[in-house]
């Protein structure tokens, strides 16, 4: 791969979604494959002396767009981690010694969102964490807050299948049900805290 490729492969793996030629979307590179982009990136580079500006430059701009810390399967453990804090026995968080970590785990794939939107692609996110998390969340408004605010940021692009789905809906897919609307008005709307009602 050339160094065009690696930073090409980067970039786009954290924030934006690929598809195929027939409109797949194609899961982002995992956080070891990202890793080796930007090792042969800054290996092009020179030296890693601190007189060779360009490469110190690069390298602190790679460390801000590059997602190695998390990939994918990463943010579904801690998808995992708040869903037993959070509507689980809390087992995680007694063997840690911690008392209810869920909104703070919330709050860091909140970033994350921000972040990299990318690495929440697939219906698996929504369907089996935050739409769980915001139904059964009760009178912890934070938590709902945190998971509207997570979903305004991913928005339809990250829960679609392919770019024809994109292409022919200017409502998400998880919200075209009806019931979603209905029971989403009526807990967070009619029902819900003002934040609660910005961000629905």
């Amino acid at each position: 791969m050339t160094a065009k490729q690696h930073m090409n492969l980067i970039v786009t793996s954290a924030s934006f979604i690929q598809m195929t030629e027939d409109g797949k979307c194609i899961a982002p590179a995992n956080s070891s494959v990202i890793e080796q982009s930007v090792r042969e990136i800054l290996k092009s580079l020179g030296f890693p002396v601190q007189t060779n500006s360009f490469y110190m430059i690069i390298k602190q701009l790679m460390e801000r767009i590059a997602p190695i810390m998390i990939d994918h399967q990463g943010l579904l453990m801690l998808f995992n981690y708040v869903s037993d804090s959070l509507i689980g026995d809390g087992e995680l968080d007694n063997q840690m010694g911690l008392r209810n970590s869920a909104l703070r785990g919330l709050q860091l794939i909140h970033t994350l969102s921000n972040v990299f939107p990318a690495l929440f692609h697939g219906r698996e996110i929504f369907n089996a964490y935050l739409l769980p998390f915001l139904w059964q969340c009760g009178t912890q408004h934070q938590i709902a807050e945190t998971v509207l605010q997570i979903l305004t940021n991913i928005g339809a692009t990250a829960f679609s299948d392919s770019m024809e789905a994109l292409e022919n809906t200017t409502v998400p897919w998880w919200a075209e049900n009806e019931e979603f609307i209905t029971r989403l008005v009526d807990k967070y709307i009619l029902n819900g805290t003002i934040a609660e009602n910005i961000y629905s």
